[in-house]
């Protein structure tokens, strides 16, 4: 992934093989990000990206779920 100031890579995941990577910042930093590693998944032999989605602007609710802030 880029190095950038603009996105931050959260605690990831891992359950049965599938690893969840989570990354916030600003959109267009984390669209980079994301494709850059779909790139470099499929440069590894037997790796495949399963799903990737942005969220633009999720909500408040869907961002303490996802632990991107914290509750008050």
């Amino acid at each position: 992934m880029p190095e950038s100031s603009f996105y931050s890579v959260l605690p990831h995941s891992a359950f049965h093989g599938l690893v969840t990577i989570t990354i916030a910042g600003e959109v267009a930093a984390v669209q980079s990000s994301v494709d850059a590693a779909v790139a470099s998944i499929a440069r590894i032999e037997g790796a495949e990206c399963v799903s990737r989605h942005v969220i633009p602007r999720p909500d408040a609710e869907l961002a303490h779920i996802l632990l991107l802030q914290p509750r008050s």
